[in-house]
């Protein structure tokens, strides 16, 4: 009791203090997208790294991650592993952020999408979320949407990110997955934690998972809609970055310039990555927690420049 009072005390301190955040540092690593990275010791060692997209980017469009081929189907990875257990139906494929950026960006040909992916971002947490958690498949939190697509709709953590057919961005509760004409004009949706900020101020972030230090990854954007902001923490790495709370994010959001904001799926799934044009590779912008093994996730976002 006498250490959570502690913890709530020293984010109150935090979150009344905030971050400091100087985009004049912020580096070009793509068209339209500037990476700040960004280093605190107090109040402990934090190490953060902010992706501002510029929403006015000519082209400038997003995907989700589809549907399996296999939707629906019971995972037979978990019928063969947990024969006694009740089936779990597949959603998605899970799939590393970079791997995800890379194979969109093959030709048709080759398997791709022949799309210019230019970064890309992990969102929803899923299950089974159990040893030896190696499973193939991934049944997706909450309600998520691919291009209309429906791929799950379940009550979940009333955080949703939402891009419309004209980059129209919006965080929202819920969404009326049986409103065909609201689907056809989704690009994409997906799950989060919590809504950590909205109209320019700190929202309620109930649950342990958001007073705990972990590992984040937060996506927002401004009142005007002028940039989308991806924010990626390092956690549980001693000497390195030691994490945030659900509160901290939050307030580090707002310093960025961010309106509204959900706190995605962090910890060990918490990826950030964009393709370095010169070099001709993906770069991964923070750093694996634990073994530094960068885990295949539920729904990765990846942001395209359009082809004329």
């Amino acid at each position: 009791m006498k250490r959570l009072f502690f913890l709530t005390l020293l984010l109150c301190a935090v979150v009344s203090q905030g971050f400091e955040v100087n985009w004049t540092k912020a580096k070009t690593v793509q068209t339209g997208i500037s990476l700040l990275s960004l280093e605190y010791t107090e109040p402990r060692l934090i190490k953060a790294y902010i992706m501002r997209v510029d929403m006015s980017t000519p082209g400038l469009r997003f995907m989700g991650t589809p549907r399996d081929p296999d939707w629906g189907k019971p995972m037979p990875d978990w019928k063969e592993k947990k024969p006694e257990a009740k089936p779990i139906p597949i959603h998605t494929k899970r799939e590393k952020t970079n791997v995800y950026l890379e194979t969109a960006r093959k030709p048709q040909q080759d398997g791709g999408l022949g799309r210019n992916v230019i970064a890309a971002f992990n969102t929803t947490p899923w299950s089974p979320w159990c040893a030896p958690w190696t499973w193939q498949y991934a049944r997706l939190s909450g309600t998520n949407v691919t291009d209309g697509v429906v791929l799950s709709s379940a009550k979940g953590h009333e955080a949703i990110f939402v891009v419309h057919q004209n980059n129209r961005m919006e965080i929202v509760k819920s969404l009326d997955t049986q409103n065909e004409e609201l689907l056809k004009d989704i690009v994409l949706a997906c799950s989060g934690f919590a809504i950590l900020c909205k109209d320019g101020a700190l929202a309620e972030t109930p649950g342990k998972y958001e007073t705990a230090l972990h590992p984040r990854l937060a996506v927002g954007f401004d009142k005007e809609q002028k940039f989308l902001y991806v924010v990626a923490v390092d956690g549980r790495k001693e000497g390195w970055s030691l994490g945030m709370a659900g509160q901290e994010l939050a307030q580090l959001l707002l310093d960025a310039g961010v309106s509204d904001g959900v706190n995605m799926d962090g910890g060990g799934s918490a990826t950030m990555c964009y393709w370095d044009a010169e070099a001709q590779k993906t770069v991964l912008v923070n750093k694996a927690c634990g073994s530094a093994f960068y885990r295949p996730v539920s729904y990765n976002v990846g942001i395209y420049l359009k082809k004329d």
